[in-house]
C-alpha cells in the first residue's frame, strides 16, 4: 500500500498507485499543486522517512465543473526524486467494468496510519465524466484518507481505478471512484495492461457533417433513455453514408471513458449538446469485420478469464451476467457469420445491451438478426429466473422439514401451490433449454412459457417467505422456552418434578421436533408456562413475549417480492446531499 504525508508534520493525508518506479497516481484534492512537502512511502517497508514527490509539469488536473456540473477529474501525478523497487510497481489495468463487480479498496483512515482495506461491488455509473460507484458490502463506505487509494479486482490484484470520493443518498454512502478509462483520458500515456475497449477504427474527425438524427438515437441509446430504449438496438451506418459514418464514430467516441475528449483539458465541443451520450456508457466497441467471435471473449472476459482454450460460448456462460454495453459494427460484413450469430446469442442470453451496426443488409434482415438477440436475451432472463425459483425450491423444501404452520385454507394454499411449482420449475427449465437448441421461431419466445416462469417465481417465493416468518416465530418460541425453565428453576426441587418436569419435556419435544408444527408447540408451551403460573401462585402473569401464541396468525408474510432478475422496485429519484461528494477530503 502507497502511503502520501505531509513531510512538515507526518500527517498521512491520502493514498496512492506506483503506475511506474518513479510516478504515483492519486487525487489533486490530496496534494497541492505546488507542495514540495509530500512524502511517499511503502508500508512495512524499511524506510520509514518516505520519498520526496511532487507534481509532475502536465500531471495536474484539478477537479472541475463541465456541462450541466458534471464534476469531471481530480488527479495528479507525482514524480519521485529517487525510484522505488519494482516489485511495488501496480499499472493501472484496462477491463469492461459490467464484468466482476466485486472490488476492494485501500486506504489509510485517521488513526489507521498501517492502512486498511474495504470491500465493495460496482453499482453503476455517477456523473459525467465515467465515473463509478461502490456498494460496499459491509455497508460501509470510504472515508477521509482513502482518496487516491486503489481499487483492485480481487481475482487478479489488477489495479482498475483509484478512489476519489462518497455519495450519500437517503442515508445510503456509497464510494465514488475514478475507472482506469477515465484516468487514461485526463492522463494520456500512463503505463498500462488489459485490452484497449474500444474499436480500432472509431476515429471521429469533428470536422466532417453529422448526421444529427442518428447521433440523438444513439445518444438516446447509450444514455438508456429516456423514453426507455430496448436492450438491443439495429442500426444502418452505410460506410459510403459520411454523416452517419462520423455520428457513430462520435457516438462511440464521446461515450468512451478512455477516448471521450469531453471534459478533457483542450477537448472539443460536441456540435449538439442532443447528441452528446454519457461518458462512460460505452464498455466495449468492436469491429466484427476484423475481430473473431473468439477475439471478442478475449476483449470481453480479459486476462483474468481462467477458462481459456474452451469454446466462446461457454467461457461467456460461465462469466455469468456481464451487463455491458457493446457496440458491433459491422455485423453483416462479419469475419465468421455462423461464430457471429453464437456470439450476439450468448452476449444477450447474458444481460449485455449491444447496438448492432449493420451496413448494408436490408431492413427484413436487419429485423431478423435484432429479433433473434432479442429471443436470446428473453430465455437468458427466464434461465436466471427459473435458476433462482429452483434455488428457492430447494430452499422451501428445507424450510418445510423444519416448520409447519398453523392451518388454514389460505396458508394450505400457498403451500400447495409452491410444491407443486416446484416440481414445474425443472420442466420450465427443461422447456428454457430446448428453445435455445431449436433457435426462435416465428412467435418468439411463446408467452406461456414467459407467464409459468413469472408465476413458479412468485409462488415459490411466497411460500418461502411464508415459512421464513414461521421458522422466526419457532426461534422466539425456544427462546421463551428457555426463559420459562429458567423461571421453573426458582421453585422449591420438590416442585420441578413430576408433572411440571413431564410438561417441560412435552413442549421441548413440540418445539424440537422437525418438523415442528406451531401450534402444537405453542400449544405445548402455553400449559408448561400455565404450570409454572399455578405452583408460583401467580397464575395469569404476563409471558415474557407479550402473548401466549395466538398473536401468531397464519404466519403469513406480506412483504413484496423480487422480480427475480437481480432487479429492485424503487421510485427511480435520488437526492444527494450537495454535490454528491461532500464526505470527500484527503
Amino acid at each position: 500500500m502507497l502511503r502520501l504525508r505531509c513531510a512538515d508534520h507526518g500527517k498521512v493525508i491520502g493514498a496512492g498507485v506506483l503506475v511506474a518506479g518513479d510516478l504515483v497516481l492519486t487525487c489533486a484534492h490530496v496534494v497541492d499543486r505546488n507542495d514540495r512537502h509530500v512524502l511517499v512511502d511503502i508500508v512495512g517497508e524499511e524506510d520509514a522517512q518516505g520519498v520526496p514527490a511532487q507534481v509532475t509539469e502536465d500531471g495536474w488536473k484539478p477537479e472541475t465543473r463541465g456541462p450541466g456540473s458534471t464534476i469531471t477529474a481530480d488527479l495528479a501525478l507525482l514524480r519521485l526524486e529517487r525510484t522505488l523497487p519494482r516489485r511495488h510497481v501496480t499499472p493501472l489495468h484496462r477491463r469492461p467494468y459490467g464484468l466482476n463487480g466485486d472490488v476492494e479498496m485501500y486506504g489509510f483512515p485517521r488513526g489507521v496510519d498501517e492502512g486498511m482495506s474495504l470491500s465493495g461491488s460496482l453499482a453503476g455509473g455517477h456523473g459525467g465524466d465515467g465515473r463509478m460507484l461502490v456498494e460496499s458490502q459491509r455497508e460501509e463506505a470510504v472515508w477521509e484518507g482513502f482518496s487516491g487509494g486503489a481499487v483492485v479486482a480481487p481475482g487478479s490484484q489488477h489495479v482498475i481505478g483509484i478512489v476519489v470520493g462518497r455519495l450519500t443518498v437517503r442515508s445510503v454512502v456509497r464510494t465514488i471512484i475514478i475507472p482506469t478509462g477515465t484516468v487514461l483520458r485526463h492522463l494520456p500515456g500512463l503505463p498500462v495492461d488489459g485490452q484497449p475497449t474500444g474499436a480500432r477504427r472509431v476515429v471521429p474527425s469533428r470536422g466532417r457533417p453529422v448526421n444529427e438524427s442518428l447521433a440523438a438515437e444513439l445518444a438516446a441509446w447509450l444514455g438508456g433513455g429516456p423514453p426507455h430504449q430496448p436492450d438491443i438496438r439495429a442500426v444502418l451506418v452505410r460506410p459510403d453514408d459520411a454523416p452517419a459514418v462520423e455520428a457513430l464514430s462520435q457516438a462511440v467516441t464521446d461515450a468512451h471513458r478512455e477516448l471521450s475528449t469531453l471534459g478533457r483539458n483542450g477537448g472539443a465541443p460536441h456540435p449538439s449538446p442532443g447528441s452528446v451520450p454519457p461518458v462512460g456508457s460505452l464498455d466495449l466497441a468492436v469491429d466484427l469485420r476484423a475481430d473473431t467471435p473468439e477475439q471478442v471473449t478475449d476483449r470481453v472476459l480479459g486476462e483474468d478469464d481462467t477458462h481459456r482454450g474452451r469454446p466462446f460460448t461457454e467461457r461467456l456462460r460461465r462469466a455469468g451476467p456481464l451487463r455491458l454495453t457493446i457496440v458491433l459494427d459491422g455485423v453483416d460484413r462479419a469475419h465468421d457469420p455462423d461464430g457471429t450469430a453464437e456470439l450476439l446469442a450468448v452476449l444477450a442470453e447474458q444481460k449485455s445491451r449491444m447496438l448492432l451496426v449493420f451496413h448494408a443488409a436490408d431492413e427484413a434482415a436487419r429485423a431478423e438478426v435484432e429479433a433473434t438477440a432479442r429471443f436470446h436475451a428473453t430465455l437468458g432472463r427466464l434461465a436466471r429466473q427459473v435458476r433462482r425459483a429452483i434455488d428457492r425450491g430447494v430452499l422451501f423444501s428445507d424450510l418445510r422439514a423444519t416448520v409447519v404452520p398453523p392451518t388454514n385454507p389460505q396458508t394450505d394454499t400457498v403451500l400447495a401451490v409452491a410444491l407443486n411449482e416446484t416440481s414445474r420449475a425443472y420442466a420450465i427449465q427443461a422447456r428454457v433449454a430446448a428453445l435455445r437448441s431449436e433457435g426462435p421461431t416465428d412467435g418468439g419466445v411463446p408467452p406461456d412459457l414467459v407467464e409459468a416462469t413469472d408465476d413458479a417465481r412468485r409462488r415459490i417465493d411466497r411460500a418461502v417467505d411464508l415459512l421464513t416468518t414461521c421458522q422466526a416465530r419457532l426461534h422466539v418460541l425456544r427462546g421463551r422456552l428457555a426463559v420459562e425453565r429458567a423461571r421453573a428453576g426458582r421453585l422449591a426441587p420438590a416442585e420441578r418434578t413430576g408433572a411440571l418436569a413431564d410438561r417441560y419435556d412435552a413442549a421441548r419435544a413440540a418445539l424440537y421436533r422437525a418438523p415442528c408444527r406451531l401450534t402444537e408447540g405453542e400449544a405445548a408451551l402455553d400449559l408448561y408456562r400455565r404450570a409454572i403460573d399455578e405452583l408460583d401462585g401467580r397464575r395469569g402473569v404476563e409471558d415474557p413475549d407479550g402473548g401466549t401464541g395466538d398473536d401468531g396468525g397464519d404466519g403469513t408474510h406480506h412483504g413484496g417480492t423480487h422480480d427475480g432478475d437481480g432487479h429492485e422496485t424503487g421510485d427511480g429519484h435520488e437526492t444527494g446531499d450537495g454535490d454528491g461528494e461532500g464526505g470527500r477530503g484527503r
